[in-house]
């Protein structure tokens, strides 16, 4: 999993670069997933923004969540090692969080964060890394074969609930 952190990672880096960005922050749940390999950050499934966000230096990775969430955050989301920072839950949101803890002329792959420039983060999720391909081959053959194996077992007198 290393390889492809360090993939991942040095994209990010020429990104960074060619852009003379200083940092980047990932708040939206694609993002983080695909940074972390799989981690989620999603609790309300109509957010534009996860419950936790991702910045990186250059040097190193690290989240940001609030302080109700940080535990879980690290047993069950995050790669081991990534440092989490928590800000009070009930004392802002993840957004001014972010903003109080970025850089000047860190990026964001939210747009219109004041103080913070936004970037298309979808660019650097491709093209795929080897692994990210291959989990995406994983699930939609697991997929395939759910919907093979119901459409074996249903008949013409099955209704929809059933």
């Amino acid at each position: 999993m290393t390889a492809v952190r360090d993939q991942k990672l040095a994209r990010l880096d020429e990104y960074m670069t060619e852009r003379e960005l200083p940092e980047l922050w990932f708040l939206r749940p694609a993002n983080f997933a695909w940074l972390t390999g799989g981690g989620n950050s999603t609790v309300d499934r109509a957010a534009d923004v996860g419950v936790a966000a991702l910045g990186y230096d250059g040097d190193a990775v690290r989240a940001l969540t609030s302080n109700n969430e940080a535990d879980r955050f690290r047993e069950e989301e995050l790669p081991s090692g990534v440092p989490v920072e928590t800000f009070d839950w009930h004392g802002s949101s993840l957004v001014e969080a972010v903003v109080r803890a970025s850089v000047d002329g860190a990026g964001t792959d939210v747009p219109s964060v004041s103080g913070l420039e936004p970037i298309d983060a979808s660019q650097l999720r491709l093209p795929f890394t080897d692994n990210d391909r291959q989990v995406l081959e994983r699930a939609g053959q697991a997929t395939a074969d759910a919907v093979e194996t119901v459409a074996r077992e249903v008949s013409p007198g099955d209704t929809e609930r059933a």
